[in-house]
């Protein structure tokens, strides 16, 4: 597609300050009380936060825009403006989580709750022999491990969540997902079973078993259910079950204590040594939808090519106080500036010459899930697709008070500023962004580190060999709070928000023959 040739700047400034009448039309049409008046709806309390599953505000979004993608003259693709996207959502259930062992002496048995740390696994019913092996601990330099002459293959092995330095200084509880992992990883390798960390027996409150069953509690959404239950067994659990385990309360810190003392495993395989491991999720299917309309090309051998305008329409739903996250900036700006868009290049009566899709994508905020569908789905071949320009966030000018964003590369802008990432498929589609920028007296920032091409949805486009551009005017102060309002957007930045990107994508949906020449990064 793309050709090694430089782009010549002179004349892309020649063709920007000679604008077709077309163009200037098209410009014209985007207006700042019409861009208030699609975002004071899209962010308004009726919506609900526009978060799947909360209430009926996404698909009222979706339904908004659908009905704007026919009234601006979109042409759907396959007879349809809507591309079904079903997230699933999956919830422990608690009641039918937990550990149980038994004395078969004693006649007892103790019923543990306990949280399954991998995520893929949905439901099971499972018995092991057991094997304690303290802190689980390897020492690379040494070419030494806490499982040096023991086999614990087919065996759940439990092992002591933090270090010996955490456990001697009794304090300062804290989680560490490089360090059990590392643990988790190295029993797995030895041949486990299954794997269960037992939370410190100096945490009395049990502060760490309370953070993660919080955090794992909440709702995982998935888009799909095929490969769920290939997970590994992998659990936490507290320090009842290991006394329960092993005879007597406080057995378990005795034993840690002798490890500590002794600064080696003292690995131990108790005598009623079988355990049970039941763990039960439920799965509830939401059905979404991304939302998209074209613009045909007028050029008969490049109209099957695309540019493609993109912009997630959710947010976050509502506060547990009850406030409405109305996501004014994030993303009701890109998702208006996109409404715009369409009509403008709708209007033209000389279209470009390749083909325009603008797409409405759902429930970014959540895990890039619609942009993510559309990526394994894509209406469009990604061979076909030219570019991609993702619009996320670009309403809003700095304020004194945006400064707690002072340590971030993405604070929000003046005025004149705005963020312009691209990857290096196609080097030439940041050279026509960056003249763009400043024929309208923009200041482009192109310093984003690679991590961002992760950040929003265009990173499944990136990750397809597609030229990408990101703009943004950033973050500030009202970035995921319930503050982020439209009384807050400057509609003034936004127009030319809005002019820029309809430049860059006229310029590109008319460039010479392309060929991609990079690729991306992971």
């Amino acid at each position: 597609m793309h050709n090694n040739k430089r782009f010549c700047l002179p004349l892309f400034f020649l063709l920007i300050s000679t604008l077709t009448f077309s163009q200037e039309q098209a410009l014209k049409s985007i207006v700042q009380n019409d861009l208030k008046q699609h975002l004071t709806f899209l962010s308004s309390d009726e919506l609900q936060g526009r978060k799947l599953g909360v209430g009926d505000g996404l698909e009222k979004t979706a339904e908004y825009l659908e009905r704007n993608a026919k009234r601006n003259g979109l042409q759907p693709l396959n007879d349809s403006y809507t591309q079904k996207v079903d997230i699933f959502s999956i919830h422990p259930d608690n009641s039918h989580t937990y550990l149980k062992a038994e004395h078969s002496k004693k006649k007892k048995s103790l019923k543990s709750p306990a949280i399954c740390l991998d995520k893929q696994i949905l439901n099971l019913d499972f018995k092991g022999k057991v094997v304690f092996a303290g802190f689980g601990k390897e020492d690379e330099s040494a070419g030494y491990d806490d499982y040096e002459g023991v086999d614990v293959k087919g065996k759940v092995v439990l092992l002591s969540s933090g270090d010996m330095d955490s456990f001697q200084e009794d304090k300062n509880f804290q989680w560490s997902d490089r360090c059990e992992h590392k643990k988790r990883r190295l029993a797995f390798e030895k041949g486990a079973e299954a794997v269960v960390l037992i939370t410190s027996p100096n945490d009395k409150k049990n502060k760490i078993f309370a953070q993660l069953e919080k955090w794992m509690n909440r709702n995982n959404f998935t888009l799909k259910t095929e490969n769920q239950g290939e997970g590994e067994k992998y659990f936490i659990t507290t320090p009842e079950f290991a006394d329960f385990l092993l005879g007597g309360k406080n057995r378990y810190k005795k034993y840690l204590e002798t490890i500590v003392k002794e600064n080696k495993a003292n690995l131990l395989e108790p005598e009623n040594d079988e355990i049970e491991i039941h763990i039960q999720r439920e799965i509830q299917t939401f059905h979404s939808r991304n939302i998209l309309g074209m613009v045909e090309g007028s050029d008969s051998d490049l109209k099957d090519e695309f540019v493609i305008y993109m912009a997630h329409y959710d947010h976050l739903g509502i506060s547990e106080d009850g406030d409405v996250y109305n996501g004014a900036d994030d993303n009701g700006s890109g998702t208006t500036v996109l409404l715009e868009l369409a009509e403008a290049f709708s209007s033209m009566k000389v279209k470009p010459k390749r083909s325009l899709l603008f797409l409405w994508v759902t429930s970014e905020e959540i895990g890039l899930f619609g942009s993510g569908f559309y990526s394994g789905n894509p209406l469009v071949p990604m061979e076909k697709t030219t570019a991609c320009i993702n619009l996320d966030m670009v309403g809003r000018v700095y304020e004194p008070r945006d400064s707690v964003w002072r340590r971030s590369p993405k604070m929000v802008k003046n005025f004149d500023g705005l963020f312009t990432l691209t990857n290096d498929v196609w080097p030439e589609l940041k050279q026509i962004s960056d003249s763009v920028c400043y024929s309208l007296h923009l200041v482009p920032d192109n310093s984003l580190p690679a991590q961002f091409l992760r950040s929003s949805d265009h990173y499944h486009f990136h990750k397809n060999n597609v030229p990408i551009l990101n703009v943004a005017t950033g973050y500030h102060a009202d970035y995921h709070k319930p503050t982020d309002e439209v009384s807050k957007i400057n509609f003034d930045k936004m127009k030319r928000v809005a002019d820029f990107v309809f430049l860059v994508g006229y310029e590109v949906a008319n460039y010479e023959p392309l060929r991609k020449t990079g690729s991306p990064a992971n």
